[in-house]
């Protein structure tokens, strides 16, 4: 493994991925810029030097094009922040209203990917425009329903979050910040803009730039902040692959042998303390049975 990724990876003898937050933002920051150089540069082709599409270039650099590199990677970042508010209930999963919180924001980070990935919300918006009558700011109209549902949402997660640590409950508030300024605020200026000069303009093009900009650093934020919150809960958390049957080489002529049904593996165990590798484990489980210790539990927790 070369140093370049040792800070991000760090591999033992033991199958057990550690990763480090700081640098796994410092890389997706980089991945941010690397799309807002590529969406100057389509703008510059496109209203510069006059060019429409290049063979779909144009609208796979444009930040705020679907189906662009833009839109895939928030796609996989909302979808990154839904798994890590799956594992944050995981690990504290309890009869508490305010935990089960993190399964909620989990839904509906789920459904965040999928309208970045479907274009949901555009969808949503001429319909709504036109049963309101929405102009100038509420050009947009499809933040309206959203805008409601925002402030439900907000009143849900509320007591989780005032329960977390100073420091941590800043990064959430940070995030929130940073995305909604780009997803409601800066569109609702789009809105006025479009509506008053059209889309085909070169100042569109960049109000969509400081928009997608916000709402991906919005996201990555919130990554860290995930991931500084599962590490203050034990260390941070890892993640068990469980229920794969071990093959086995049949001799050729021999009949299979028909193996019981494997249980059902539950889809995240975390463990917030050290992995333990199988051969400590298993010497472990070996002086507890020489020793006549009956009755005590024996291999790694899941909780």
């Amino acid at each position: 493994m070369s140093n370049a990724l040792a800070p991000l990876f760090l591999m033992s003898q033991v199958p057990v991925l550690t990763l480090n937050s700081r640098a796994l933002v410092k890389i997706l920051g980089a991945g941010v810029l690397l799309l807002l150089v590529g969406h100057a540069v389509g703008l510059y082709l496109k209203y510069g030097l006059g060019y429409e599409d290049l063979g779909g270039l144009l609208h796979f650099l444009d930040i705020d094009y679907e189906r662009s590199a833009a839109n895939f990677f928030s796609s996989c970042l909302l979808l990154v922040n839904a798994l890590l508010f799956l594992i944050a209930w995981a690990s504290q999963r309890t009869t508490s209203r305010a935990e089960k919180a993190w399964l909620l924001l989990s839904g509906v980070f789920y459904f965040l990917a999928m309208d970045e990935l479907f274009a949901i919300h555009e969808r949503l918006g001429e319909p709504v425009r036109n049963t309101l009558n929405a102009s100038g700011i509420l050009y947009f109209a499809w933040f309206i329903p959203y805008g409601a549902g925002i402030a439900l949402l907000a009143i849900i997660v509320i007591p989780a979050l005032l329960r977390l640590d100073g420091r941590i409950r800043l990064w959430f508030l940070l995030a929130a910040v940073m995305y909604l300024a780009g997803a409601i605020g800066v569109e609702m200026f789009e809105g006025w803009y479009v509506e008053a000069k059209g889309w085909e303009t070169v100042e569109y093009g960049l109000f969509t730039g400081i928009e997608e900009v916000l709402e991906m650093a919005g996201l990555i934020t919130l990554v860290y902040a995930m991931l500084s919150l599962t590490g203050s809960w034990g260390g941070g958390f890892t993640v068990a692959i469980t229920g794969i049957r071990q093959a086995s080489v049949i001799p050729e002529g021999n009949q299979p042998m028909r193996s019981g049904r494997a249980s059902i593996p539950r889809l995240l165990r975390y463990k917030p303390q050290r992995p333990i590798t199988f051969s400590s484990w298993y010497s472990r489980r070996s002086n507890s049975r020489s020793s006549g210790k009956s009755g005590a539990k024996h291999g790694p927790s899941h909780t």
